[in-house]
């Protein structure tokens, strides 16, 4: 096995790193996984931002809205986490700070400032 590939074993969710036994699904995109429980919570965050689901939080029982606050509370660090992994790959391929910042609508140096680890 070459040093890119990954074991089955070894596969995790590329946003909140469990791995594949401990989801009930584990759906591969280009470079990056993602788990059942996450695209739940994405639709619902999807949703919420919409308003679809402000006018339901109401009838939603005191454990679900329990749940759901904390999977909404790590969401943002999970979301950072894949920005940052992608944009470390980026840069071993030689993409340029610009391109990534104008992908992002931030400027080069805001992209250098955020990713790099210099400072």
């Amino acid at each position: 096995m070459s040093s890119t590939q990954i074991s089955p074993s070894d596969l995790r969710c590329s946003f909140c790193n469990k791995s594949k036994e401990e989801v009930d699904r584990l759906v591969a995109g280009p470079a990056v996984f993602i788990c059942d429980g996450c695209i739940r919570l994405a639709e619902q965050v999807i949703a919420e931002e919409s308003g679809q689901l402000f006018g339901d939080l109401q009838s939603r029982s005191t454990e679900d809205l329990l749940a759901s606050i904390a999977r909404l509370d790590t969401a943002p660090d999970h979301v950072e986490r894949a920005v940052a992994e992608h944009v470390s790959i980026l840069r071993e391929r030689g993409v340029t700070w610009a391109r990534i910042g104008e992908t992002l609508g931030i400027s080069r140096q805001s992209a250098w400032e955020r990713f790099s680890g210099e400072e």
